[in-house]
């Protein structure tokens, strides 16, 4: 069947049944769907348990296909969600639905065996008549749920609806009276029946999670040392900790805290954890601070300081938070010796302690793991192994993991043994953290002692810094390693200390073919530097500084991409010009690689320009709906509108829909007639083709800027499924027999290729105006026909163009060109000859002496007159 015919059909019939159709949300004809909207709001949970709460107060939970979903009432997009108590997590949401103001506050509460979720939902009357209290799906109330709300009244119900349960093999007890609720028997589904509500309301649910929260928070601050006093920075401070409790990642307090410089310089002198005051220091570099509380972090520091083999402490975890604590104390000592000299002394005992402790530690897991026939499983508490390994095995593999990544900005890992055991139980543990330790990309150790120094570092590395330090690195053979990097404009010094019996190969990306000078022997292309053992420094100077490097790094790399995003855009007929400023531009670009970063800079300035200025002999653009390009949801139906509007004139020449393609899918374009449409308004139609991740419709429609038209997707053969983007001026709707659903808040995903007007006609004069002999013209019709050239360059040289931009641009130009004005007489010399000039110069001083000397001669002839005169008269 004919494409016309089919869509009249689908036409004719619609209107037939409804001879307007309406498209507004507001009409009486019309109905409001939300189900295709995925608002996710906000998070709610407790302890490595969250729920993703919708803007309307409902919430799901599981994955897949077993998903849960509680709904409060209608979904719609204008919800808000706010914090109802901070610090705590607890969720207010309002919204409006057909005449109801909802609000709903709702946390969850941890139960022995499960959890729970609480809410409480308040609904007010907006209407002037009484309206049944909404039914909220997939909950029971707790107590009576009100049968009616009279016409500005508001009603309230409280509900609680399990969620997760811990341990789902829990068989009940039969002996056990069973204290369940009944009302809840719904809502708990494959659940043991022996669980019971931990609260019998709302309020005293929000009382237990206080208290819960509390407790945590408590523990929280009381270990960073923050004060109890409300202020901002603590209820910044508990938000953060509940946020991580909630995600499962279980960040350590001190490093949440030290994620704020102001929360660092908080906990500091209040703390009396030693890893906490480590990291504030090393964050806030507050070294009078660290002095004033040095004597009471002495004696804190002294009870984990060892002078013999044996552990103090019989668990793995209680060691490693000893070594922390040692080593959080040696950072602090070494920091401050700057300051403080007879500091060192004591840095060297705490150091020695660290190191035994280490050793320690290591030959004890080592020697648990002889005795445990398999890797990382739980030790009894007998005292029949060296240490007590925790858990299943995934305790002590996670508290390996944590001390190892702890110890990360201190640099100071300490044993090679204990490191060792470290990375074999983040395989284990399968924690992707531990790679990440600065330590391992600045200095590390080959299998054979080589000792590598900057292999993997940044190039910013040594721009960005004019001292490195690193201390306390742990050696393969024993013993600790000092580190010193010193950047003076183009030379670079590293110093190393420590008992290193192997070469030292210094790796930095920036020494790559760019070293003029160094100490020891070096590969000149690579830029390797070999030093041989016992080697204490190397001094190395650079070709170009780092500074430099990475200044030159950064203007290649901007290069490179505008290069390839003009390779990208160089596609199809250009209008001559712009194609012309653009090959220059790209080959001047091209030869750019090898200069310096200024002509590089310089080069892709001008390439971006002329990139963007590159534009097609048929001037066009496109054109999006809507602009923020967030998915919402899907739609599903037969057939599917959406209102749009170009910002200029032009030919729609295609429109890209993103959904489900498939056969027989078809699209038409109306002129909208303000809320209303017709056959007498339908401008184009199409069959739809299969591209990318959605359909495209090409169209040959001819649209006004401005004007307001309908796009209508559907198809005969199965429902269209489209996809929905959030925006806030457009809406979607679906129509069945002339009824009409609205979709609020939200859009097809339209993309509109629309062309304007063929260049072909300027493009070819301007070229014969330009390339045309003016010079027996006058100097002001020269210029206003340069003024139109200049203005006609500048259009052909711009993507989008309208008709009467183009129409206007080029009639000036030909009024330029055929107003070129002559001389008054054309045997006129614009420009004397110079030899022309001379001739004449010397026709005059010719003339000029003739004339003097014929007044020469009357002068003299006068004079003999005169005399002869006199003598007559004598």
């Amino acid at each position: 069947m004919n494409i016309k015919k089919l869509l009249a059909i689908v036409v004719v019939t619609a209107t037939l049944l409804t001879l307007a159709l309406p498209m507004h949300a507001h009409s009486k004809a019309a109905t409001e769907n939300l189900d295709y909207l995925i608002n996710s709001s906000a998070t709610i949970g407790t302890c490595g348990f969250s729920l993703s709460v919708m803007g309307d107060g409902s919430f799901s939970y599981g994955e897949g296909e077993d998903a849960e979903v509680t709904v409060f009432g209608s979904r719609v997009p204008d919800a808000t969600v706010t914090p109802a108590m901070e610090p705590y997590p607890v969720s207010l949401h309002k919204y409006s639905s057909n005449g109801l103001d909802y609000t709903v506050e709702q946390f969850v509460l941890q139960g022995e065996a499960a959890d729970f979720v609480y809410s409480v939902m308040k609904v007010k009357n907006t209407t002037d008549v009484s309206v049944a209290f909404p039914v909220v799906e997939g909950t029971e109330p707790l107590g009576d749920t009100p049968e009616e709300i009279k016409p500005g009244n508001e009603s309230t119900t409280e509900y609680a609806v399990m969620v997760n349960v811990h341990n789902s093999n829990t068989e009940a007890d039969s002996s056990t009276e069973d204290t369940s609720d009944p009302a809840l028997d719904s809502t708990i589904t494959d659940a043991p029946q022996s669980i019971s509500l931990p609260a019998d309301s709302y309020k005293q649910a929000k009382e237990q999670m206080t208290d819960m929260w509390d407790e945590i928070l408590d523990n929280a601050i009381t270990f960073e040392g923050f004060s109890n006093k409300y202020s901002e920075n603590t209820v910044l401070y508990k938000k953060e900790i509940i946020k991580y409790c909630i995600s499962s990642k279980h960040d350590d307090p001190a490093l949440i805290a030290l994620t704020s410089k102001e929360w660092a310089d908080e906990i500091f002198p209040e703390s009396t954890d030693l890893y906490a005051c480590a990291l504030a220091l090393l964050k806030t570099k507050n070294e009078n601070k660290a002095l004033l509380t040095l004597d009471k972090l002495t004696k804190l520091a002294d009870q984990y300081k060892i002078d013999t083999k044996s552990l103090p402490y019989p668990t793995l975890e209680e060691n490693l938070d000893a070594l922390l604590s040692l080593q959080s104390y040696s950072c602090i000592l070494r920091t401050l010796e700057s300051k403080d000299r007879s500091l060192t002394k004591k840095a060297d005992n705490i150091d020695k302690s660290v190191a035994l402790l280490s050793k320690n530690i290591a030959k004890a897991i080592e020697k648990t793991e002889e005795l445990l026939p398999c890797d990382w499983e739980a030790a009894t508490t007998d005292g029949s192994y060296p240490i007590i390994l925790n858990g299943d095995g995934y305790g002590s593999a996670a508290a390996l993991c944590s001390w190892y990544t702890k110890s990360a900005p201190f640099t100071c890992s300490i044993s090679k043994e204990l490191v060792y055991l470290s990375k074999d139980a983040f395989a284990y543990y399968d924690t992707p953290d531990g790679a990440t330790s600065s330590i391992l990309s600045l200095f590390c150790e080959r299998s054979d002692g080589t000792v590598i120094i900057g292999r993997g570092s940044p190039y910013s590395l040594l721009s960005d810094n004019e001292k490195i330090t690193v201390n306390n690195i742990p050696l393969s053979t024993g013993g600790t390693a000092k580190l010193k990097i010193s950047v003076t404009k183009s030379s670079v010094k590293v110093s190393l200390s420590g008992p290193i019996s192997a070469p030292v190969q210094i790796q930095f990306p920036a020494f790559a073919d760019n070293i003029e000078f160094a100490s020891v022997g070096y590969d000149d292309e690579t830029g390797v530097i070999t030093a041989p053992t016992g080697t204490s420094s190397v001094t190395v100077r650079l070709k170009n500084s780092p500074a430099e490097l990475e200044k030159d790094r950064t203007a290649s790399a901007a290069l490179e991409n505008a290069i390839f995003n003009a390779h990208n855009k160089n596609t199809g007929k250009k209008t001559t010009v712009s194609q012309e400023q653009f090959d220059k531009a790209l080959k001047t670009a091209e030869k750019a690689h090898s200069s310096t970063a200024a002509k590089k800079e310089e080069a892709t300035k001008a390439l971006v320009a002329a990139t963007n200025s590159l534009s097609a002999m048929t001037a066009g653009y496109s054109h999006s709906i809507p602009a923020t390009g967030i998915d919402v949801g899907q739609i599903k139906h037969n057939e599917i509108l959406q209102k749009f509007s170009l910002p200029e004139t032009g030919t729609i020449d295609s429109v890209f829909v993103r959904g489900e393609y498939h056969e027989g899918i078809s699209c038409a374009v109306y002129t909208l007639r303000g809320d209303n449409y017709t056959t007498d308004e339908l401008g184009a139609e199409c069959y739809g083709e299969e591209y990318e991740d959605g359909i495209l419709f090409e169209l040959d429609f001819d649209a006004e800027g401005g004007e307001t038209y309908v796009l209508c997707v559907f198809s005969e053969e199965q429902d269209v499924c489209l996809t929905l983007e959030n925006t806030t001026g457009e809406t979607a709707y679906t129509r069945d027999l002339g009824e009409v659903t609205v979709y609020n808040k939200a859009s097809l995903s339209l993309d509109f290729s629309v062309s304007q007007v063929n260049r072909e006609d300027l493009d070819s004069f301007y070229y014969s105006c330009l390339e045309a002999d003016t010079s027996r013209y006058t100097k002001e019709s020269r210029k206003a026909l340069d003024k139109k050239l200049s203005a006609a360059k500048k259009l052909l040289c711009t993507p989008s163009v309208t008709e009467e931009e183009y129409e206007k641009v080029y009639e000036d130009l030909k009024d330029a060109y055929e107003g070129l004005e002559t001389y008054a007489s054309e045997d006129k010399i614009e420009q004397a000859p110079l030899v022309g000039i001379i001739l004449i110069a010397i026709v005059v001083v010719l003339l000029i002496i003739t004339l003097f000397a014929s007044l020469a001669a009357r002068k003299r002839m006068n004079s003999g007159s005169s005399v002869l005169a006199a003598m007559i008269y004598i």
